[in-house]
């Protein structure tokens, strides 16, 4: 799989459904729209995709903020919708309350471009503050628009596969996914020959284009335990799926896998 040209695949559809334009007023012509969601990295389009994060902007001014955060029992994605923003002369300033119940604002330049990667926005941060102090260092990162809707349908139902990262011996497991954002997993049991449904795994996905997050409990691979969570760049084509991840230390982690069915599998134990 040549991940560089699928990248840019996904990137360069982008320009068939969005457009970027400045407001016809002439005394206007700095404010930005930039509706629409965007995946954010803090250097590169090829960073650790744990430390990936999601910000999605609405036409009537709301916004949603989504991250990998620390819970009580271990990492969990978690969205915050309580935001609100407005751009002023290519400023973009946003303001809300976050998930554990803390006031936020941020102030922001903003610069869109075309590459001949996509639609991309470059982000510094100028200002932001948590209960109205200093929140710490600014940062710099630059954010491309991700193609929601992309995979949605393509991703439900039942696929077969495992990990295929070079080096690395696994058995096969299953996942299913359903429509309301949860997802099963089966892994094999070889003293029952059989796939078994973890009962613990408390599943849940988010899909932004080719973005993928998973919320589940409990990591049988690493033997973790408590609440995990996992993001992911995935290509999905002719009942084929791919997985890949830059992990820390520039590690390269691959799935590759199958479908089986859109239904409930038979193989529920």
């Amino acid at each position: 799989m040549n991940w560089k040209n699928v990248f840019k695949t996904v990137f360069l559809s982008l320009l068939s459904v969005m457009i970027l334009s400045a407001c016809t007023d002439d005394d206007d012509n700095n404010k930005l729209e930039i509706a629409g969601t965007w995946v954010a990295v803090n250097s590169s389009l090829t960073p650790y995709h744990n430390q990936l994060f999601v910000r999605t902007y609405t036409s009537n001014r709301t916004a949603v903020q989504a991250s990998r955060q620390q819970v009580e029992n271990g990492v969990k994605w978690i969205e915050d919708p309580q935001y609100t923003y407005r751009i002023e002369d290519g400023i973009l300033y946003e303001e809300g309350v976050d998930w554990k119940g803390k006031s936020f604002y941020r102030k922001s330049s903003i610069k869109l471009g075309i590459t001949q990667d996509g639609i991309i926005m470059y982000v510094t941060e100028l200002k932001k503050t948590y209960d109205g102090e200093s929140a710490g260092s600014l940062s710099s990162y630059t954010m491309y628009n991700s193609p929601v809707g992309l995979y949605d349908t393509a991703l439900l139902g039942s696929w077969k596969g495992k990990e295929t990262t070079p080096g690395v011996e696994s058995d096969s497991v299953r996942w299913h996914y359903m429509t309301d954002g949860t997802f099963d997993y089966y892994y094999y049991d070889k003293d029952q020959q059989s796939y078994v449904l973890k009962k613990d795994n408390q599943g849940e996905y988010f899909l932004y284009g080719n973005f993928f997050v998973s919320n589940f409990t409990n990591n049988l691979q690493t033997g973790g335990t408590g609440q995990d969570c996992e993001c992911w760049s995935i290509y999905i084509r002719d009942g084929q799926m791919s997985w890949r991840a830059i992990r820390q230390g520039n590690e390269e982690v691959t799935f590759e896998m199958e479908k089986e069915m859109d239904e409930m599998p038979s193989w529920t134990y």
